[in-house]
């Protein structure tokens, strides 16, 4: 009987590290992610946005093959993840709220990659393959 106990509580146990695991991991790619995105922007004057965005590169690899938006993604899991660490429900609704906050700007963000990125005037053309922030759905 003994044994049966200890066996259920070191299942637990595995089970949180695995959690604790996954939540590293997608913090780690959404970290990539931001590093991916800033090499991308140009040396000139940040002052100047407009100019900024019109000199960005399409961003690839980490996720950003499937996904316009990775780091959303990889947040939006990892908030995922640490809800069900902490198994309360306040985690879930930030969960939840901040998920929809992050797909709302990562379709408006999509849809400004394509307008950018029309393969007109030498600027490359965006692959119409990507979805805005969770692959082969949105």
């Amino acid at each position: 009987r003994r044994c049966v106990q200890e066996t259920g509580y070191q299942r637990r146990v595995h089970g949180v590290y695995s959690l604790v695991g996954l939540f590293l991991m997608f913090e780690f790619l959404n970290q990539i992610c931001h590093v991916t995105l800033r090499k991308l922007r140009t040396a000139g004057n940040k002052e100047d946005d407009s100019n900024q965005r019109s000199n960005r590169g399409i961003p690839f690899g980490w996720g950003f093959d499937q996904v316009s938006c990775a780091n959303y993604l990889w947040e939006s899991l990892s908030w995922a993840v640490f809800a069900i660490l902490v198994r309360a429900w306040t985690a879930y609704i930030f969960w939840i709220v901040s998920t929809v906050t992050m797909t709302l700007w990562a379709l408006k963000k999509h849809r400004r990659y394509f307008k950018e990125f029309d393969g007109k005037d030498g600027r490359p053309k965006y692959p119409r393959n990507r979805k805005a922030m969770f692959p082969y759905i949105i």
